[in-house]
């Protein structure tokens, strides 16, 4: 969506190729989540690469956890 698509650049301050590029890799992660019947924080957060920044794994686990 363009709306989201705009308020992404504008937060992040990137291009639109780079929101694109976030905006399918967490539906993706969604995706994943649901599929794989994954719901709490741990199992979620191990879904994410090694080198991830911790704080933000944490912070999207937990977001994602708390809506499923």
């Amino acid at each position: 969506p363009a709306v989201v698509y705009s308020s992404i650049t504008e937060a992040l301050g990137c291009e639109n190729t780079e929101a694109d590029q976030l905006f399918c890799s967490l539906q993706q992660l969604v995706k994943n989540c649901l599929y794989e019947n994954v719901a709490d924080r741990q199992s979620i957060a191990a879904l994410f690469p090694g080198d991830f920044h911790k704080n933000l794994k944490d912070l999207l686990a937990k977001i994602i956890s708390d809506h499923m």
